[in-house]
């Protein structure tokens, strides 16, 4: 198997570098016997992996592109929210969150710890409980009915702890709404020192929801409350204005 893998990238590699080529070319340079060539040849042509023109010759094909432009596509993503996440952090210097849901899972996409002397413990940042955090309130408050069942199916409704007074799927549902109504998520920890605040960003055209987070020791939240909001939902908007750009320079 090993074998067939490492003549396959071989010859993958021979016709990027000779494209557009014929067999009888790719057998002297890929040094193999003609049949044997041929099937490979005729094997990548049905995945998509070669084309081959009415006169025979061979070239690249659609699905190593598709490949490649996924690829570029996800670390071109991975790169814009790590940009917002940073920028958020350095404007406010505070710690900044992007996250999103994936498989009923919790997943941080990009963290900036701040630099201030007196910041949010790294242990209480690296929560990742959909009910203790402000970001996966937001997750939760955007999920389709269907999606917010399976995860109350897989963790159950909040602990006092996680989310205080909502013990009740109505109660959950009426929390997540006014989310949803205003745009933004507030979470105190309980001996009252840290704020989280969050609010939505959009990728696909809204279909997928990823959430922005600030972490911020009350004390500071307090005297800077409006610029800590304000540039919170401006780093939204411009990771959702990014997202949409990139996506239609790929269309």
């Amino acid at each position: 198997m090993g074998l067939v893998i490492e003549k396959t990238a071989r010859i993958l590699r021979l016709v990027q570098e000779n494209e557009p080529c014929s067999l009888k070319e790719l057998t002297a340079l890929a040094g193999m016997k003609k049949p044997t060539l041929f099937l490979i040849l005729k094997s990548l042509v049905k995945v998509g992996y070669l084309e081959k023109s009415p006169d025979n010759m061979y070239s690249l094909g659609p699905t190593l592109f598709d490949l490649t432009s996924t690829r570029r596509f996800k670390e071109k993503r991975r790169q814009l929210t790590i940009s917002v996440a940073e920028n958020l952090s350095r404007r406010l210097n505070e710690a900044v969150t992007i996250a999103c849901m994936r498989d009923l899972s919790y997943c941080r996409l990009a963290s900036v710890d701040s630099r201030q002397t007196v910041k949010v413990d790294r242990d209480v940042l690296e929560d990742t409980s959909f009910f203790r955090n402000a970001t996966g309130r937001i997750l939760l408050a955007h999920a389709d009915a269907a999606t917010l069942d399976s995860l109350l199916a897989e963790f159950g409704l909040p602990s006092p702890d996680e989310w205080d007074g909502v013990d009740e799927k109505k109660t959950l549902l009426a929390e997540l709404a006014k989310i949803r109504s205003e745009g933004i998520a507030y979470r105190r920890l309980p001996d009252d020192q840290v704020l989280f605040v969050a609010a939505p960003a959009f990728d696909k055209q809204g279909s997928r929801i990823l959430a922005i987070g600030v972490s911020v020791p009350i004390f500071r939240f307090e005297r800077q409350q409006k610029e800590v909001v304000d540039s919170l939902i401006q780093a939204c908007k411009d990771l959702t204005r990014a997202f949409a750009e990139a996506s239609s320079m790929d269309e």
